[in-house]
C-alpha cells in the first residue's frame, strides 16, 4: 500500500495505491494467486472501514504501470476516497460500461465493491 504522488493524485494525502510486490500485468493474473488476491481484498476492506469512519466511500480502479524500454507491466489498484453524499460513481461506471460494451465487449469482468 503506497500513497499516490501529489502530482498525480485526485486527493493529495488520501489517494492510495495497492500494488502487489510481485509483478502482475492485470487483475486476471492476480486472481490465479489466491494469497495475493486475498491480500488485495483485505486491503480494500480495511480502506472501506477506515474511510467509512470519515463518512467517505472508496472508489477502486485497476490501472497499470508500463515501462516501454523493458516491456514491463505492473497492475495497481487505485483507492480514491469520495464523500458519501457525492457517491454517484457506481452509476457512472455502470453506464460507461454499458455504452462501451460494443467496443470493449470482451472485457466484462467486474468486481462490485458495493452491496447491490
Amino acid at each position: 500500500l503506497v500513497m499516490a504522488s501529489s502530482l498525480t493524485s485526485f486527493f493529495p494525502g488520501n489517494h492510495l495505491l495497492i500494488v502487489p510486490l510481485e509483478q502482475y500485468d492485470s487483475l486476471v493474473s492476480i486472481k490465479d494467486d489466491a494469497n495475493v488476491w486475498s491480500e488485495v481484498i483485505q486491503f480494500q476492506k480495511s480502506l472501506r472501514t477506515l474511510y467509512s469512519k470519515e463518512n467517505k466511500d472508496v472508489v477502486f480502479m485497476e490501472t497499470y504501470f508500463y515501462k516501454s524500454k523493458n516491456n514491463f507491466w505492473q497492475t495497481k489498484f487505485e483507492a480514491i476516497p469520495i464523500p458519501k453524499d457525492q457517491n454517484d460513481a457506481p452509476l457512472y461506471f455502470k453506464q460507461a460500461m454499458l455504452e462501451q460494451a460494443e467496443e470493449f465487449g470482451t472485457h466484462t469482468n467486474r468486481i462490485y465493491s458495493i452491496k447491490n
